[in-house]
């Protein structure tokens, strides 16, 4: 059941998502994003290697995405303009795009990772209502490369 934070939000964020998913200036950004999944989910003690249910129907991808937005510091001063070159096409794969909109569903499913990008948005930003999907766009953009910057992260399984 979707958690009952802000509904207008949610459903920002799905329009948000599938209109970039959509929108070849950001092929990089998904790709990159593609690419630090895929390498993260070859190691067995990371989440994001998890193809099965825990918990909320989580699956790798859709872990990926909640750290990408849970774990996301909004900047003091966002960048004025990015720019997107785009790349071979890799996103085009049709069964990649349902799995992340599956992934976009689950987030939103299970509320507190989408919850917590907005509260950071909102101690930066001031109040969400009106923030422009554009706007809104570009904080999703720089998660996102934030969970590929850190494709690293925790890759050495514990040594205890």
């Amino acid at each position: 059941m979707p958690a009952e934070f802000d509904r207008e939000f949610q459903e920002k964020f799905r329009s948000v998502m599938t209109s970039m998913i959509n929108a070849p200036e950001y092929s990089t950004v998904f790709a990159r994003f593609r690419s630090a999944y895929e390498y993260r989910k070859q190691f067995s003690w990371l989440e994001e290697s998890r193809n099965g249910s825990n918990g909320y129907s989580q699956n790798g991808l859709a872990y990926a995405l909640r750290i990408a937005l849970a774990t996301y510091i909004v900047p003091e001063r966002m960048l004025t303009s990015t720019s997107h070159d785009t790349y071979d096409g890799r996103l085009c794969d049709p069964e990649w795009v349902d799995a992340f909109m599956q992934a976009i569903s689950a987030t939103i499913e299970e509320g507190f990772s989408l919850e917590r990008f907005e509260n950071r948005l909102c101690r930066m930003e001031g109040n969400v209502e009106n923030i422009s999907p554009d706007k809104l766009c570009k904080h999703i953009v720089a998660a996102l490369e934030s969970y590929s910057d850190q494709r690293s992260v925790g890759l050495s399984p514990d040594p205890f």
